[in-house]
C-alpha cells in the first residue's frame, strides 16, 4: 500500500568500545505510474441515432474504475453520446488504488450521410403553365425530414407555356450540405 513505513534498525546496544543508538529509517512508497489505459473511438456514418463515443477500452490493471469526459475535466462513470456529424474529443481515465491515474483521449466521429433530391418527372400540355413540381429524397435516417433538416430544396425548369413540345430538365437545386448530410 502507498505511504510511509519505518525503517528499523537492530543490534547490540553496546560493543567494547561503544554505546550503539540505533535511528529509524523512512522508506516512502509511492503510486505506480504502471497504468495505463487503451480507448477505441466510435466512427460511423450519421444514422439519426445516439451513439457511445467509445466502442472499447482497456486498461493495464484489471478492476480500474473508468471515467470518461468530453472537456478533460469533468469526468463522470456515464459514456457521453453523440447523435449529429462531427468530431467530438472524448477523454477516458482509468483509476487504481496505488496507481496514479492514465488518461487517453479519442475522437469519436460521426460522418455526414448522404441525401439524394430526385425531381419528379411530370408531363403537361403546349401551351397551358408547368404544375408544380415536386420531389423525393432518398438516404433520410431517422425520423429526419427534408424540412426538418433545414433543407429548402428549389425546382426549376427552363421550360414555359410557349416552349416547343420535347422533353425539359427539371433541375432541384438547394444547399448541398447540411448538419449531418451531404
Amino acid at each position: 500500500t502507498v505511504g510511509p513505513y519505518d525503517i528499523v534498525p537492530s543490534g547490540a546496544l553496546e560493543t567494547k568500545n561503544y554505546n550503539v543508538s540505533y535511528v529509524n529509517g523512512t522508506l516512502t512508497i509511492t503510486n505506480s505510474t504502471a497504468l495505463t489505459v487503451e480507448a477505441t473511438p466510435y466512427r460511423e456514418t450519421y444514422d439519426g441515432a445516439a451513439h457511445g463515443g467509445i466502442t472499447g477500452f482497456t486498461p493495464s490493471v484489471e478492476g480500474a474504475a473508468i471515467t470518461y469526459s468530453t472537456d478533460g475535466v469533468n469526468y463522470s462513470p456515464e459514456m457521453p453520446q453523440f447523435t449529429d456529424a462531427g468530431s467530438y474529443p472524448v477523454y477516458v481515465k482509468a483509476e487504481a488504488p496505488n496507481y496514479n491515474p492514465a488518461i487517453t483521449q479519442v475522437n469519436a466521429v460521426i460522418g455526414k450521410a448522404g441525401l439524394v433530391i430526385t425531381a419528379n418527372n411530370e408531363t403537361r400540355e403546349y401551351g397551358k403553365a408547368n404544375p408544380a413540381f415536386g420531389f423525393t429524397s432518398s438516404g433520410l435516417k431517422g425520423t429526419d425530414s427534408v424540412e426538418g433538416i433545414g433543407l429548402a430544396v428549389a425546382l426549376d425548369c427552363a421550360a414555359d407555356e410557349t416552349s416547343p413540345v420535347g422533353p425539359y430538365d427539371i433541375v432541384p437545386s438547394g444547399a448541398l450540405e447540411t448538419k449531418n448530410y451531404n
